[in-house]
């Protein structure tokens, strides 16, 4: 099948795959060329030659926004965050035989640490403690994205 494009002031108009000159099938007036195949549109046409137009530059790529600034919670403040049946899992759990029970208990020991005056939203460790309640099932990923919220 010939590509065909349609020239109109030396500039490719458009292309169209067809076996023969498609001239019949338009206005008079639109002139056909038979053109090299990766013609594009917006070509120049000078009478035997075509010449694409340059590729268009890729989009920036805009620059990530900056992270958020940690956010300090007093800690009685972040323990309020969770509800008293989740507070009270978090007890039972640390005392129970269950594998993470050494990780709860631990991080529970961390909150209740009195030189410990504030909890960092944003702080990995934090983070990972509360994806620790999650792979025990004491809270869910809904619940943590809430008290990860400042």
């Amino acid at each position: 099948m010939k590509i065909w494009a349609r020239i109109e002031d030396s500039v490719v108009v458009e292309t169209l795959r067809h076996p023969e000159s498609p001239a019949a099938l338009f206005p008079a007036e639109w002139v056909w060329v038979e053109c090299p195949e990766g013609t594009r549109p917006n070509a120049s046409y000078d009478g035997e030659a075509f010449t694409n137009p340059p590729d268009p530059e890729p989009p920036a790529v805009p620059e990530p926004p900056p992270p958020p600034e940690p956010v300090n919670i007093p800690v009685p403040h972040f323990k309020m965050r969770f509800t008293p049946q989740e507070r009270v899992s978090f007890k039972t759990a640390a005392a129970s035989a269950d594998p993470l029970a050494p990780y709860v208990a631990d991080w529970l020991a961390l909150l209740d640490d009195p030189r410990l005056e504030y909890v960092t939203i944003g702080d990995p460790n934090l983070t990972a403690a509360l994806q620790m309640l999650v792979d025990a099932g004491l809270l869910t990923l809904e619940r943590k994205a809430e008290v990860l919220g400042a």
